[in-house]
């Protein structure tokens, strides 16, 4: 089998951002290509993160292809100067702290429902539209298995809530595009590559 050399970038933030921020972009993959070892992306390596900082993308570049191979982790580089990057006032981190908790809930927010269904004290879901009645030990999808009802576990207050976190991830992701505006100059993120099986 041959390998493939794959790199993409993250933006400025701390190691244990970026950690999360890798297996998160790991857990799309899986779900974009499966778990096969042969795609050719970094679905299935750890990460280590180099102190060196480089300047220069494509010397970061090259530095991660000579010195990953296929069976060991990613490496993370930081290019550009992490210092002069968004953000930097406290009121700039906040409102990233914030942007990203929400859309933490968000991504959850199905996999909550259907936890808050197999936790409760019933023994079954009803369905209103086709009066179904699926034991909670299977639920494992939002629509009803029946008739595929999309209002089989959301309530109208779920609703409401998931239209409220969006709204405010949209009204937040606004303020950060302002904010951004003055570093505009700033070319700085992680470099984040390796060798895979292909």
């Amino acid at each position: 089998m041959g390998s493939h050399y794959y790199s993409r970038r993250f933006p400025v933030s701390s190691e244990n951002e970026l950690f999360e921020r890798f297996a998160e972009f790991k857990e799309d993959q899986i779900f974009e290509y499966g778990h096969g070892r042969y795609t050719g992306d970094l679905k299935h390596h750890g990460l280590k993160v180099i102190k060196e900082i480089f300047t220069d993308a494509s010397k970061a570049d090259d530095y991660i292809c000579e010195n990953t191979d296929k069976y060991g982790p990613a490496y993370a580089i930081k290019v550009g100067d992490f210092n002069k990057a968004y953000p930097q006032t406290a009121k700039e981190k906040a409102t990233v702290e914030k942007f990203n908790e929400i859309q933490k809930v968000i991504k959850n927010f199905e996999k909550d429902l259907i936890d808050r269904v197999k936790t409760s004290k019933s023994a079954f879901r009803g369905c209103k539209k086709c009066e179904s009645k699926i034991a909670v030990k299977f639920v494992s999808l939002i629509d009803c298995p029946v008739c595929h009802s999309h209002d089989f576990i959301y309530t109208e207050t779920d609703k409401n809530k998931l239209k409220a976190l969006m709204e405010k991830s949209k009204e937040l992701q606004k303020t950060i595009n302002e904010q951004k505006e003055k570093y505009k100059n700033v070319n700085a993120f992680w470099l984040v590559g390796g060798w895979s099986p292909s």
